[in-house]
């Protein structure tokens, strides 16, 4: 018995509590949506259980022969992770939309005035809003440690924003070195690259339809 969802904890001692004995148990999580065509080089993460033998292993082969990036973990680890990459990435997403509405009412209205940086930005953004908003907003209420993602997300922007607010960037400049020593050159130069090569003029532009 396999699941394939974004969220481990729950689904995994489901499947455990209702799998008659004899029957291997094993969690999944493909970290793609639809639209990829192709396996190579995309996430899958396995949490095995007390109940992953030799049929847990033939199905993760499959994967393997098709060049996924395999990663083992636990549930709650997995879940984590996902606080983090879906919970809080669609939650900041979603203020930011709503700040645009509230602010300019439509996209459109940034076409002429967006930065190379704030235009991946939105198209991030758009990609967020064109998911199941149902489907988010389940991840939101079950993953049981998005809550706690979030509030530390509420944290550190409450206390950073206030003091730039207050006209103070000291606070703002340090966190911004201090998160780039941490990460690290190679983590720095390679986001820059990437960015750069999305960025080419051969790109798709903010706005098909012109300025408002």
């Amino acid at each position: 018995m396999v699941d394939n969802t974004s969220i481990k904890t729950q689904p995994v001692a489901a499947m455990l509590d209702a799998a008659p004995e004899g029957v291997e148990v094993l969690g999944m999580h493909t970290v793609f949506g639809p639209a990829i065509t192709e396996l190579r080089r995309q996430n899958v993460i396995f949490t095995r259980t007390s109940r992953s033998a030799e049929l847990a292993q033939e199905f993760e082969g499959i994967f393997y022969k098709y060049g996924g990036t395999i990663t083992h973990t636990t549930p709650e680890y997995h879940d984590r992770q996902m606080a983090f990459h879906q919970n809080l990435e669609h939650f900041t997403k979603v203020v930011l939309a709503e700040v645009l509405r509230a602010q300019f009412g439509h996209p459109e209205a940034m076409a002429n005035y967006s930065s190379p940086n704030s235009r991946l930005s939105l198209i991030t953004m758009g990609r967020v809003l064109k998911g199941d908003s149902g489907l988010y907003a389940e991840i939101q209420t079950q993953n049981l440690q998005g809550p706690g993602m979030i509030q530390e997300y509420l944290h550190i922007a409450e206390e950073v924003g206030r003091v730039l607010i207050q006209g103070d960037g000291a606070p703002f400049a340090q966190a911004m070195s201090r998160c780039a020593e941490v990460f690290g050159s190679d983590f720095l130069t390679h986001a820059v690259e990437t960015s750069n090569a999305i960025q080419q003029p051969t790109s798709v532009p903010l706005s098909r339809r012109g300025p408002p």
